[in-house]
């Protein structure tokens, strides 16, 4: 082969890796996971299994799915009507759960997912989890006086009882006794589960007054 069609060939061979290539991450692209369970997975939920491993979870869930879903419709996941705790019940539930899990993400089925589809976990768990430090409840770890200090002095200047603890009042003095108030309100708030009415605003408290960034 002479130098002129070495060149050329070795041309169209390079020219075939670059469409090749091109073709190849296109596919990658294209087969991502899309669905919500990647998603969750990524965030480090944990899907419920929806044979009958979890049924005590999926029982639990269900009284709190009827319960709530009464009066707030927006809680409801679509197509599904669950009248107690029956099997019928927990399959209708699970379905539902499967069915929306499966799909391509989307933000509103992706709240209800987190709330009733998931292994349940309480508020310091997933705080935990979303990468921030939970501040030892129970004892005053000499440690820590300087972070508790710092967020009873924040929680003294957030304007709006709904992003704050409505019932704890504080004194001017940020003192011991100051940092025990607050810390029985968090101690109040850390075990309440995801599937619970007021999850969502326990959450936020506990991350804005009971935890700090790592």
């Amino acid at each position: 082969m002479n130098g002129l069609a070495t060149k050329a060939a070795c041309g169209t061979a390079a020219c075939g890796g670059v469409v090749g290539g091109s073709f190849l991450i296109k596919n990658s692209l294209n087969s991502e996971d899309k669905s919500l369970a990647a998603k969750l997975k990524d965030q480090k939920y944990k899907l419920l299994a929806f044979d009958n491993t979890h049924n005590n979870h999926w029982t639990s869930i269900a009284s709190a799915y009827k319960e709530q879903t009464t009066s707030k419709a927006d809680l409801k996941i679509q197509g599904i009507t669950i009248s107690g705790t029956t099997e019928s019940d927990l399959t209708a539930l699970k379905g539902a759960c499967k069915s929306i899990v499966e799909a391509d993400f989307s933000k509103a089925n992706h709240d209800l997912a987190i709330k009733w589809c998931v292994i349940p976990e309480t508020v310091s768990e997933r705080i935990s989890k979303d990468g921030k430090k939970v501040l030892k409840l129970d004892s005053t770890d000499s440690n820590e006086k300087s972070s508790w200090t710092s967020l009873v002095t924040k929680h003294k200047e957030v304007q709006g009882t709904d992003k704050k603890f409505s019932d704890l009042t504080l004194n001017t003095a940020t003192d011991d006794n100051e940092i025990s108030k607050l810390r029985e309100k968090c101690k109040g708030i850390k075990d309440k589960k995801n599937y619970e009415t007021d999850y969502d605003s326990s959450y936020q408290k506990f991350s804005d007054f009971c935890s700090v960034t790592i």
